[in-house]
């Protein structure tokens, strides 16, 4: 769970000028010892005095300190569990000389801290109170002030002057000012820091550490005293800044801008997704609504972020919102379009992503990120001398100056020592990454070869380089050269550490066998060459992810956790095997992306579940008619359910062959074809991945309107099926109209020596033409058509176990989802009747719809009815008799699994009982799951009679003594393992025959898999707590039935649901 840091604040009134409230000098951040950084220095910082609340083990229940109204907030804090003593003592010792007593405590309000992140969260309480004695003694570092007099610090800034913080505005001076026409929805957190700026963090598709972007709204009620009718590149009534959250919150989004006035600015600092996913949105709600940003940001927008027209602007000009003034600052360096936003009253700077809350900053070199660029904005926003850096990631930053100078020494930092390693004869990328970035984990190498990379070219601007030096041949160097030694030296150092007496001689053996691999896969065009060009092309000091390029979620990091969401169809109202297996029709609205990627799929479990005739798929590229379509039907005449048709042709040509035709019903979705194009290659592409639809085609043979059969059907079938050959005709012809067509941009991706000629027309088997249509990188958005391959419209279906089990196994050989896709957590409950807690599991899935899915096993005699109002209504799958402890529960369990495995977008699995109740809100919970890198498998080795005793020695050899594990049934895991728990054809079978009588399969099944499979990715605990009190194989039942009514009552509250 997050860690949270409780903060006390005192807001103490003057005895002798009610109206006035003690405010203390806040510490400096300490100075740097460089006399350039020094000499940058912000201005003085006031706020309320404040000090850490310390947890006291087993309470503190003899406190001196009473603080009245404490009880009013103790479902969120009990005082009772801090050292209240100790605060109070260490605020006094700020504030006075000698001894002061403070009395009269009072508690004002409880702050809870806006998701900005990283953790630790800091929740504030704040506390009225009054000076008893020994007030008169204060240090020189406080002093009494208004309301009013803090509020023009605030708001009408001239710039190095003292200035308020952000407890004074939040704790009072939000609460002193007249009420706003405009207020944030009542249900998102948010901070108001200056007065009228108000950041509300929304979840987005950003980069570690951090899981939100700020959106800025100003909305001011009136005007202030700058002049409307000067020359402002635009103005209105509010202005918003980088709208860019999940797109599961545009319709809180939504909300927010339906509340603001119409007259409405939308301003970007730059394109990244993770800062305009929510244009879109912004659009549909107020189509009126000005857009501002830069010309090279708005050209790499895409059509559906903004469709309308907008204003360009590169620095230098005003926006005036109701009144006031915001400057628009040209920041280069994080893109070539970055700018950032000065408002003239508070004099607070939103910087973008030049700075983030927590870290360094990124350099996109895809988008013209530039060191030398970066150094001016740098310096630019310190001579503005802001009183407050506002990123759009993180907490806003109260020491700017300060800040940026900690950046600036950062990179000079890592800047000498690049050159010192060049210096040092360090040529290639990869020497000057492992010299300089020696001590950092070398899985982040990658990350730094982008940035070494952008310092080498600013080194070259500013002729530090060696003459010696080349930087034409160290641009060679970098991409798969760097690549491949990096993989080599990641390989040795994995089999040194895991064997020690591994010969010298196979290592090079194996690091040549990658670095051919890295090759081979480069030309297939798989998954790593597009990840790796992803790494390469970001450049952080701290190896944040580049944040315009989007990844979903891998198997070992399950957290960027940024995509909108998917809309299903509910077509059908029970699935078929057969739907899975092979389409009823032809027609459909997939991309070709998503086309390929569903063709992609093969099941980890081999073996096919049902008995299967395995076809030939005949498929006809053709500009139109089918000429010799009569001679063909005589052909195919009689050999029903042995082949398969697919039509190619002309988007423009409409006739139909009759209904009685095998041609009939037989044309797929296409597009236009030039021959001998590579439109051409798109079209047989797109054949193949159709074909590939229906598992039982085997055989795929590309046929133009032309052709015609020389042999019988019969012939031609056993011929293919029984082949274990692919057939292309391909040959090396040096002549001009082969090798002579090669282009030398095509290496080393494609080498002259791998260029082939041939025929366009084939026949391959399927493993062959799986691979073709794999051989793509799919980047696109979301499209109806892909829902019937991606998630069930209903949980209910016909298919046996092992069809279920090998239908949930499938995994496509493209990583890349070809869609925008929303993470959800599967809750998975295996129950003996009903969810009796599901009036309380209710409340707590209540508002996070396409978060989350549902599965319910329950006995099949079991036959009562869930609400329609209610999360679990129509969620009960499939279901067999289980006996508790029994290999027909591991049996429920992957079924469950199977089930929830079906729909793409679950990506962690919890299975719960009946009389499970979640111990935290669902955002909690699902931030923590979805977030998590291990699965959460109990797994123990135990020697006694319960643990060791139970194995049966029939196991071995499959499964051993020392590979024996006990744990609880009850668990927690990634879409990676659960594929593997539904393939697992191996240890499964051993336990349906050996584990029983005293073996509870349940508690020996998934911790001995997991041990054995998956021991590196697994945390070894169990997320469900158990109470084992009672004693006796099953655990005590804190919550009966009885109790729902009154969970359902108070519980919500207690866990913060909402």
């Amino acid at each position: 769970m997050a860690a949270i840091i409780y903060k006390l604040v005192l807001i103490i009134n003057n005895p002798l000028n009610q109206s006035e409230f003690l405010l203390v000098k806040q510490t400096r951040p300490s100075k740097f010892g460089d006399e350039e950084y020094d000499s940058y220095v912000d201005s003085d910082l006031w706020d309320f005095p404040s000090t850490p609340l310390n947890l006291v083990n087993g309470g503190n229940e003899s406190s001196s300190v009473e603080v009245k109204g404490a009880e009013s907030y103790s479902e969120k804090i009990e005082l009772r569990n801090f050292d209240v003593d100790l605060a109070i003592n260490r605020i006094k010792d700020q504030l006075v000389i000698g001894v002061a007593e403070l009395g009269d405590l009072r508690v004002r309000k409880y702050v809870e801290e806006a998701e900005f992140g990283p953790p630790p969260i800091v929740q504030t309480l704040f506390v009225d109170g009054n000076f008893v004695a020994g007030g008169e003694h204060l240090k020189e570092s406080c002093k009494w002030m208004s309301v009013q007099s803090c509020l023009n610090w605030l708001v009408e800034v001239t710039p190095s002057t003292d200035r308020v913080g952000p407890l004074a505005v939040t704790g009072l001076l939000n609460d002193s000012l007249p009420s706003r026409a405009w207020k944030v929805p009542h249900h998102l957190n948010y901070q108001e820091y200056p007065p009228g700026v108000t950041l509300v963090p929304m979840q987005s598709r950003t980069g570690k550490p951090f899981l939100t972007t700020n959106l800025i709204v100003f909305a001011p009620d009136c005007s202030s005293d700058y002049s409307g009718d000067i020359s402002s590149v635009a103005s209105g009534d509010a202005l918003i800044v980088d709208p860019g959250c999940h797109s599961y919150l545009h319709e809180e989004l939504k909300n927010i801008i339906a509340s603001l006035p119409k007259k409405l600015v939308v301003f970007l600092t730059h394109h990244h997704r993770d800062h305009v996913d929510g244009l879109s949105a912004v659009q549909k709600c107020n189509p009126d609504a000005v857009l501002l940003a830069h010309e090279n940001t708005f050209r790499r927008l895409r059509k559906d972020d903004w469709s309308l027209g907008y204003t360009s602007i590169s620095g230098g000009e005003d926006i005036c919102i109701g009144g006031h003034r915001l400057n628009v600052v040209f920041s280069p360096g994080h893109t070539d379009g970055h700018l950032a936003l000065l408002h003239a009253s508070t004099h607070s700077l939103i910087v973008g992503d030049h700075c983030v809350g927590q870290g360094s900053a990124v350099l996109d070199v895809t988008s013209g990120g530039n060191m030398t660029e970066y150094f001016k904005s740098t310096y630019k926003f310190m001579d503005l001398s802001p009183h407050v850096l506002i990123p759009m990631h993180g907490r806003v930053n109260l020491w700017p100056k300060h800040m940026l100078c900690g950046y600036l020494q950062n990179r000079r930092s890592r800047e000498a020592s690049i050159l010192k390693a060049i210096e040092n004869g360090a040529v290639t990328l990869f020497d000057i990454v492992a010299n300089v970035y020696s001590e950092v984990d070398k899985r982040a190498w990658p990350f730094a070869g982008s940035n070494v990379r952008l310092h080498v070219d600013h080194l070259a601007q500013q002729d530090k380089l060696p003459k010696g030096f080349s930087i034409q041949k160290f641009r060679k160097t970098c991409g798969l050269r760097f690549l491949s030694r990096w993989i080599c030296t990641m390989l040795t150092n994995s089999f040194t550490s895991k064997n020690h007496k591994l010969r010298s001689s196979k290592l090079l053996v194996v690091s040549a066998v990658v670095v051919f691999a890295v090759f081979y896969s480069v030309k297939k065009g798989l998954f790593i060459h597009n990840r790796i060009i992803n790494f390469l092309s970001s450049s952080d000091d701290t190896f944040f992810p580049q944040l315009n390029t989007h990844s979903h979620p891998r198997n070992d990091t399950f957290y960027n956790f940024d995509l909108p969401s998917c809309e299903f169809s509910k077509r059908r109202v029970k699935m078929e095997f057969g739907d899975w297996i092979a389409p009823k029709e032809l027609q459909h609205s997939m991309s070709d992306e998503e086309l390929f990627w569903r063709a992609s799929m093969i099941p980890n479990v081999v073996e096919f579940p049902y008995n299967r005739i395995p076809k030939v798929a005949f498929m006809f590229l053709t500009k139109g008619k089918m000429p010799l379509a009569p001679l063909w039907e005589r052909f195919f005449k009689g050999h029903q359910g042995l082949y398969s048709i697919y039509l190619h042709t002309s988007p423009n040509y409409t006739f139909e062959p009759p209904k009685s035709s095998v041609f009939y019903n037989s044309r797929i979705p296409s597009q236009d074809v030039q021959w001998g194009k590579k439109t051409m290659i798109d079209a047989e592409r797109r054949l193949l991945a159709n074909a590939l639809l229906d598992f039982s085609n085997e055989r795929f043979i590309l046929l133009s309107e032309t052709c015609i059969p020389i042999y019988n059907f019969t012939t031609i079938y056993t011929h293919l099926i029984n082949s274990n050959q692919s057939f292309l005709g391909l040959f090396d012809d040096p002549r001009r109209r082969g090798r002579g067509r090669y282009n030398h941009k095509m290496w080393p991706t494609i080498s002259i020596s791998d260029w082939r000629k041939g025929s366009q027309w084939f026949e391959v088997q399927r493993r062959l033409a799986i691979e073709i249509v794999s051989d793509s990188r799919p980047n696109i958005s979301r499209r109806i058509g892909l829902d019937d391959y991606l998630t069930p419209p209903n949980v209910t279906h016909d298919m046996t176990d092992e069809e279920l089990l090998w239908r949930a196994s499938m995994a496509p050989k493209i990583p890349q989802y070809p869609f925008e896709r929303v993470p959800k957590v599967a809750f998975m409950f295996l129950t003996r009747g009903p969810v009796f807690m599901a009036p309380f599991w209710d409340k707590f899935f209540e508002g996070h719809e396409g978060l989350y899915s549902i599965y319910v096993h329950s006995n099949p005699s079991y036959n009562g009815s869930v609400p329609q109002n209610s999360a679990f209504f129509g969620r009960r799958i499939p279901s067999k008799e289980v006996g508790w402890g029994k290999v027909s529960m591991i049996e429920a369990e992957r079924r469950l699994l199977a089930n929830a495995l079906l729909d793409i977008s679950n990506q962690r699995f919890v299975l719960l009982s009946e009389a499970c109740i979640p111990l935290f809100d669902f955002k909690t919970v699902y931030n923590y799951l979805i977030n998590a890198k291990k699965n959460h498998v109990m797994a123990y080795d135990e020697p006694g009679a319960v643990g060791r005793g139970r194995y049966n020695y029939h196991m071995y050899p499959e499964i051993s003594l020392k590979q024996w594990r006990k744990g609880s049934q009850w668990f927690e895991m990634g879409r990676e393992l659960a594929i593997e728990v539904v393939s697992d054809q191996i240890y499964f079978p051993i336990f349906q025959k050996y584990c029983h009588g005293s073996c509870y399969a349940d508690e020996h099944y998934l911790p001995t898999f997991v041990s054995i499979k998956f021991w590196e990715g697994n945390s070894n605990r169990s997320l469900t707590w158990v109470d084992w009190s009672k004693g006796g194989p099953h655990p005590a039942r804190k919550f009966l039935p009885s109790a729902v009514d009154r969970l359902v009552k108070f519980g919500p509250k207690i866990m913060h649901f909402h």
